[in-house]
C-alpha cells in the first residue's frame, strides 16, 4: 500500500521542527543526571527520563536534515545556483540577523544582569574569542562561545558555505557526492567536526528532496516498527551519527505515513515557528539564569512544560 510521495510542504517543515524543538529542550534538560529531577529507574541500571534526554539529541540531525532538504528546495525552483555570491548574501543575512537579535537581546542582560562575563564564559583569548563568536563561527576553530549551545551555528554555517558546491556535485555525479560525505564524515579533525558529523544528515535531506518524486511512503506499521527498532538499537550503536540520518529519515517517512489530528499539527506548527528563536536563548533561561527555579519542582514533566511556556512566551514577545 502506498500512502504518498515524500514532499514536505512548508507546514510540514514547521511541524518536523516543532517536534525538533521539543526533542531539544527534553535533551537538554535531563541528558545529564545532574541531580536536579527524579529520574524513574528501571531494569538493567536504565534511568528512563536520562535516556529519554540522551535519545533526544536526535534533535540536531532533524534540524540538519530539514537545512539541507529546504536549501535544495530552493535551488531546484530557479533550476540550480546561478549566482553563488547573491546565495551567500541572501542566507547568511537571514540567517545572521536572527542571530544577532538574540546575541544582543540576551548576552548584555547576562552579562550585566547575571554577572555571566565574557571571561567567564571565554577563559583566554578573550577579544578574538569574541569577535568569531559574534559570527557564529568560534566552534569551527575548537571553541566554544558565550552560550554552549551556539555551537550549532558553527556546524550550519559551514554546511550553509557547502551547499552550492555539494548541490551542482550532486547534480553532476550522486556516487561522487556521496563518497565526498563519507570521507568528511571519517576526517580526524578537531576543526569542524561539529560539521563534519553531520554531513551525513544533511546529504540526506538533500538526496531526499532531489529524488522525492520517485520515493513512495511504505505502509506506517513498517516505518514505526523500523523506527522503533533502531531507537533501540541506537543506544548499543558507537557510530551513533550515521544512526542519526537513518532514524531522521525513517521519522520523516513515518510523519508522511499517518495522519496527525488537527490540533497536534497546529500546535507542532506554532511551536516550530518560534524554533529557531528558542534553540537560540533557552539555555539563558534554563542554565544561566533561572536553573533553581526551573528544576524547583524536581517532576520531570512540570520541569519540561515550565520551560517550553516560558520560551514559547518571550520568543512571541520577540517576534510582537
Amino acid at each position: 500500500m502506498t500512502i504518498s510521495r515524500l514532499e514536505l510542504s512548508l507546514s510540514d517543515t514547521n511541524i518536523l521542527k516543532g517536534v525538533g524543538l521539543l526533542m531539544l529542550l527534553a535533551h537538554h534538560l535531563f541528558y545529564i543526571n545532574n541531580d536536579l529531577y527524579d529520574d524513574v529507574h528501571l531494569a538493567g541500571g536504565h534511568s528512563f527520563i536520562q535516556d529519554i534526554g540522551i535519545w533526544c539529541k536526535l534533535c540536531v540531525a532533524i534540524f540538519v536534515y530539514l537545512s539541507g532538504y529546504g536549501l535544495t528546495v530552493g535551488a531546484m525552483k530557479t533550476h540550480g545556483i546561478k549566482d553563488v555570491k547573491c546565495f551567500y548574501w541572501h542566507r547568511f543575512t537571514k540567517l545572521l540577523l536572527n542571530y544577532w537579535l538574540i546575541w544582543l537581546l540576551f548576552v548584555p542582560i547576562s552579562v550585566f544582569v547575571f554577572g555571566r562575563t565574557f571571561t567567564d564564559a571565554y577563559q583566554s583569548y578573550v577579544i578574538p574569542k569574541f569577535i568569531l563568536d559574534f559570527f557564529g563561527i568560534i566552534n569551527c576553530f575548537g571553541w566554544y562561545g558565550y552560550n554552549v549551545t551556539w555551537w550549532f551555528y558553527s556546524c550550519i554555517i559551514v554546511l550553509y558555505l557547502a551547499f552550492p558546491w555539494l548541490y551542482k556535485l550532486m547534480e553532476k555525479s550522486l556516487c561522487v557526492f556521496i563518497t565526498l560525505a563519507v570521507v568528511l564524515y571519517y576526517l580526524p579533525s578537531p576543526l569542524l567536526k561539529g560539521s563534519f558529523i553531520y554531513f551525513a544528515c544533511f546529504i540526506t535531506g538533500m538526496l531526499l528532496c532531489r529524488y522525492k518524486d520517485s520515493i513512495k511512503i511504505t505502509p506506517p506499521i513498517l516505518w514505526i516498527s523500523i523506527f522503533a527498532i533502531l531507537s533501540v538499537e541506537r543506544f548499543f550503536a558507537k557510530d551513533i551519527y550515521l544512526y542519526d540520518s537513518i532514524l531522521t529519515m525513517a521519522l520523516v517517512m513515518s510523519y508522511k505515513s499517518i495522519n496527525i489530528p488537527t490540533i497536534i499539527s497546529k500546535s507542532l506548527e506554532f511551536i516550530g515557528k518560534h524554533s529557531m528563536n528558542i534553540f537560540l536563548f533557552h539555555t539563558f533561561i534554563y542554565y544561566y539564569w533561572f536553573q533553581d527555579f526551573i528544576y524547583a519542582s524536581r517532576k520531570p514533566i512540570v520541569i519540561y512544560l515550565l520551560l517550553l511556556l516560558i520560551c514559547l512566551i518571550i520568543s512571541v514577545g520577540i517576534e510582537f
